[in-house]
């Protein structure tokens, strides 16, 4: 990465630090960098300034982060040259709060405010963020729909993806920041993080400690410059994905309005937003607003990354919903969803797949067992099902009834219907145990109350012999 100072002279008091400092950026020396700063700032020249803040904020390099004297430089830059960058990051450091500087959420409004009436478009989508997550103590939809709408261009912008290059830093058509130096898969990568919600500038950094790679700790530096063009494409996707979800849930303020949903979904999905992408395949799939479609939510689910939507699309392949059933792909999304995060419904179909043996998937009933027991770990009731069926059955396990009666208890006491039906087909049948009309009565009505379709059969049965009293 490189930022190309684009000037011939140095007309400003200052220029010259200010020239040298980014010199030390491209060369990855944050402290050299910030000693020129320093030097540019004791001429009160504005982008020397804003440098030099900007690494006392971020803590860059090996500098030492100082938010307090971050907060301190950022104000004399926004009275003395009215700069929205500066505004923005105030009301960062007000809105989240950080080290030395108190939370105060009123504040950090006003001076995003600020920032957005002077066309600073991220300041815009997280005024709209902070109204919509109630992050200044008073939810308000309808004024979060208005500042997303204004940030998301919605005269300008209606129904066209974004390309808005080249990147300019600070919107500053002098300072370029040049990726050149990237891989474009890397960029790529970097770019999605800034398109697909908004950071928390405080919570990124804090995690800068934690990191030993060079080139990690210089995506992570990328990722910050990134977001400081004020690009078009950063900010556009995540406030339309944003009025999606305002018009789905409605709200006194803003009512439902499904069909908007959709339309803004789409949009969302030309900027290569993954969640919006997962939203419109749920659409597509239970038919909510549109004609429900298995193969489009498919495609949907297909094109984005999060670990939610690989999920929903190794479920259609497990079901064959939407394209022929595929266990062994199946098994590809569920693993992907899985090493995303701890997703137990994936643990719980991997399972099922080993379980089955099917579709050139070979049949192995100990890693069956090994993947319910996590998806139970994990908190899922239907794995305590699954195991006590392959006790009952003696399958990749020793065959033991107590074991499979307790099994099904704890799926029971967590709720799923279909072991409460076990320990009614238990207790109907006198499996190992004192047959007991009314208990398994108890569980098939609780099974049934549940949704498990069988229940009620078995309802019907075991009536004759319960006492009425």
């Amino acid at each position: 990465m490189k930022i190309i100072y684009e000037i011939e002279e140095f007309p400003n008091p200052g220029d010259k630090d200010l020239y040298k400092g980014i010199k030390e950026i491209n060369k990855n020396n944050y402290q050299g960098a910030l000693y020129h700063f320093e030097k540019s700032s004791n001429y009160q020249n504005e982008y020397g300034m804003l440098f030099n803040a900007i690494l006392q904020f971020t803590g860059f390099g090996s500098i030492t982060r100082d938010p307090r004297k971050a907060m301190n430089i950022f104000k004399t830059i926004a009275y003395a040259y009215n700069n929205p960058v500066a505004m923005f990051f105030i009301g960062v450091m007000y809105l989240e709060g950080d080290e030395g500087v108190s939370s105060k959420g009123k504040a950090g409004i006003h001076w995003l405010t600020l920032a957005a009436n002077e066309g600073w478009q991220y300041a815009m989508g997280l005024l709209g963020c902070a109204h919509f997550l109630n992050m200044y103590g008073k939810a308000d939809h309808k004024k979060a729909l208005e500042w997303f709408k204004k940030a998301a261009l919605v005269d300008v912008c209606d129904s066209c993806s974004t390309n808005d290059e080249p990147y300019y830093l600070f919107g500053n058509k002098k300072l370029k920041l040049d990726l050149s130096g990237f891989h474009h898969d890397e960029v790529q990568m970097i770019h999605l993080t800034n398109n697909e919600t908004f950071i928390s500038l405080r919570t990124f950094l804090n995690r800068y400690d934690m990191i030993r790679s060079p080139l990690t700790r210089e995506m992570m530096y990328l990722t910050v410059w990134d977001l400081l063009t004020d690009r078009q494409s950063i900010i556009v996707s995540v406030c339309q994905y944003y009025i999606a979800v305002i018009y789905f849930i409605g709200t006194n303020r803003v009512p439902m309005d499904i069909r908007r949903s959709v339309n803004w979904a789409r949009k969302v999905v030309k900027n290569g937003n993954s969640e919006a992408s997962n939203q419109l395949g749920a659409f597509y799939e239970f038919g909510i607003g549109v004609e429900e479609n298995y193969t489009v939510a498919l495609e949907y689910y297909k094109q984005s990354d999060c670990a939610e939507a690989i999920f929903r699309a190794g479920t259609f392949y497990f079901e064959g919903k939407g394209t022929e059933r595929d266990h062994a792909v199946a098994l590809a999304y569920f693993n992907a969803a899985l090493s995303l995060e701890g997703h137990e419904l994936s643990c719980f179909f991997i399972g099922k797949i080993y379980k089955n043996g099917k579709d050139g998937v070979e049949q192995d009933y100990q890693r069956s067992a090994d993947c319910f027991t996590m998806a139970f770990i994990l908190g899922l009731p239907e794995a305590a099902t699954e195991i006590g069926i392959l006790y009952r059955n003696g399958l990749g396990v020793q065959k033991d009834n107590q074991k499979a009666y307790v099994w099904f208890l704890k799926g029971a006491s967590m709720g799923c219907p279909k072991s409460h039906y076990a320990l009614g087909l238990i207790h109907f049948n006198g499996d190992d145990v004192v047959v007991d009309y009314d208990k398994a009565f108890t569980y098939f009505m609780s099974s049934h109350l549940g949704g498990f379709e069988p229940a009620f059969r078995m309802l019907t049965q075991v009536s004759h012999f319960v006492d009425p009293e």
